[in-house]
Parts: C-alpha cells; structure tokens; sequence
C-alpha cells in the first residue's frame, strides 16, 4: 500500500495550479501546511453547530445514524425508516432482478 497515496497521483500536484492555489491558500499563513486551514475550520464549527459528533455522518428522518457506514448497512437503515418499502429493500426481488439481467447471466 505504501506509494498508493503519492504527490503524483494526488489531485493536489504541479499538473493542476488553480487547484494547488485554491489549496494553498485555505490556510491561514497562505502556503504554510502547519498552519490552520480555513475551509476544514469551518466545516468543523459547522458540524460542531449540528451537534454532530461523529462527521462526516449520515442522518436519516433527523436521526443521526450510528453504525458502519457501508452500502449494506446504510440500505438497512433506509430500508428500516419506510412504511411502504420500495423494491430495493427487498433483497431476494433484488436478486432476482439481477440474476434475470444480462448482468447477472453467465457466458
């Protein structure tokens, strides 16, 4: 893994300069990286001002969800908040659906 996460691959490098000075310039000594960035600041009062404690967060009908953020798990808690339930709740329709698909047939 290490090298994965380079400058080089980053959208933070020399090939974007609008990008790196919209970067460079969120901190509050312009360029300096040790000092504090602006933009994170303010996402962070604003989060503080929601009372979220956990952020990024997902909230589902004003209720801040507490749990793995994943697709499956995030689809049972959706699935869970609705009366009438659409068709991707249910997963064995779900299945079927995709097994009956080009998608889900095999060559």
């Amino acid at each position: 893994m290490t090298g994965e996460y380079t400058k080089e691959k980053c959208l933070f490098n020399d090939t974007n300069p609008a990008v790196m000075k919209c970067f460079e310039k969120s901190f509050i000594e312009e360029g300096n990286l040790d000092s504090d960035n602006t933009i994170l600041a303010a996402d962070k009062r604003w989060a503080a001002s929601l009372n979220l404690h956990y952020h990024p967060t997902v909230t589902i009908n004003n209720q801040t969800y507490r749990g793995t953020i994943n697709y499956s798990d995030i689809r049972q808690a959706l699935c869970q908040a609705y009366l009438h339930k659409p068709v991707m709740c249910d997963l064995g329709k779900v299945l079927a659906q995709h097994l009956a698909s080009d998608v889900g047939r095999e060559e």
